[in-house]
């Protein structure tokens, strides 16, 4: 927030991976930002984005928000299609960011954690569209068949793998390796 002071920034989450993250973001700020909710993938149809989304985001200072960062791809083919409306300028923030040796180059200006290419879901990240809801990150060992097997394959993490927070990290807020949600 103290980055964007003054600047009269819109918090775009990008769906489905940020939602959680998103609105964790949202309760624990103090000034209120408007708030638009994108597909991560966005269809090549022109009415991929509302009309009062698109007045919304035109020519304002856009804080882009998601759950996961992999190679990506995806979320660079959404940041271009985000350049048509002008923004003023364009920051992201991930909560989580893979390390993958062959990642696309992206502005990233806020990471919550560090993790090694292991599958990860809760937290609203999901394995098959499923497990969402879980209130901690958990790294799955296995592909699961059905819920039963969550128990015997999933092994619940305080922190996937223990977070190296690297910036900005200061107070206690979902970036923060110490005020994560769902870390108690």
């Amino acid at each position: 927030e103290a980055d964007m002071a003054g600047l009269d920034p819109v918090l775009v989450v990008i769906l489905k991976g940020g939602i959680l993250f998103g609105v964790d973001l949202l309760r624990a700020m103090k000034q209120p930002w408007p708030v638009v909710f994108l597909p991560r993938r966005p269809p090549k149809t022109p009415d991929w984005i509302t009309l009062e989304d698109q007045k919304l985001l035109h020519g304002r200072n856009l804080v882009v928000v998601d759950g996961i960062l992999d190679d990506g791809n995806s979320l660079s083919l959404l940041l271009q299609r985000l350049q048509f409306l002008a923004p003023a300028s364009v920051r992201l923030g991930v909560l989580l960011h893979r390390t993958v040796s062959h990642a696309l180059p992206l502005p990233i200006t806020w990471v919550g954690f560090e993790v090694p290419h292991l599958r990860v879901t809760g937290y609203g990240l999901d394995e098959g569209e499923r497990f969402r809801y879980l209130p901690k990150k958990v790294s799955i060992q296995h592909p699961l068949k059905k819920s039963s097997d969550m128990k015997a394959l999933v092994r619940a993490s305080p922190r996937t793998p223990p977070g190296r927070c690297l910036r900005p990290c200061q107070g206690a807020s979902p970036l923060d390796p110490d005020g994560l949600p769902g870390d108690e």
